[in-house]
């Protein structure tokens, strides 16, 4: 029901963004439908269905004696025990396509590599995705007062659909790409 849900408005919202003229203006790249269409069904499907089954198994073969354990845990605990880790930081390389497209679409939000199953979101501010309170608490909360002048990494290497969604299986030949063999080492200044 949920998937059916998202879908159904990630299709309406696509609808009424190409009625809008949004995709005529060039600003959404090749690369982002490649990653983007396979990615609708890839991540709400398969990959994250498919993470949260090989857990249940693992712990399930692993610990059997604790089935059930959490099951009279309070809801309060329990939303705490979810948000928490949406506080930490998360790996880069992983979350790294969706910020690449230089246009904000609907697709956007399933732009991600194929390993990607989390939630959190890095840089200078706004690492709370869920719960946006943790960042207002805490001081972490980047409030712009007008719209940004460009959407997208800085420098970014452009690196082909199929290295941003099977990284690390496949490698960038750009030696500069972050998705690279060996990635660039950056001098460590003395000062």
């Amino acid at each position: 029901m949920e998937t059916t849900l998202a879908l159904g408005l990630l299709a309406l919202f696509g609808v009424l963004e190409t009625l809008a003229g949004a995709y005529s203006r060039g600003e959404f790249r090749r690369d982002d439908w490649i990653i983007n269409l396979p990615n609708l069904g890839h991540l709400a499907i398969i990959v994250r269905p498919a993470m949260v089954g090989i857990v249940a198994f693992l712990l399930g073969g692993l610990a059997p004696e604790f089935e059930g354990a959490l099951a009279s845990t309070p809801l309060s605990i329990a939303v705490l025990a979810v948000l928490l880790p949406d506080l930490w930081g998360r790996p880069w390389k992983l979350h790294r396509t969706h910020h690449t497209t230089p246009s904000m679409k609907v697709g956007v939000s399933y732009q991600e590599n194929s390993l990607w199953f989390g939630e959190w979101s890095h840089g200078q501010g706004n690492y709370a995705t869920l719960v946006f309170l943790y960042d207002v608490l805490f001081g972490t909360a980047a409030l712009p007062h007008h719209p940004p002048t460009s959407i997208g990494i800085e420098d970014d290497s452009k690196d082909p659909w199929y290295v941003q969604l099977y990284w690390p299986f496949m490698k960038a030949s750009d030696p500069s790409s972050d998705f690279a063999a060996a990635p660039p080492r950056h001098p460590v200044s003395d000062s």
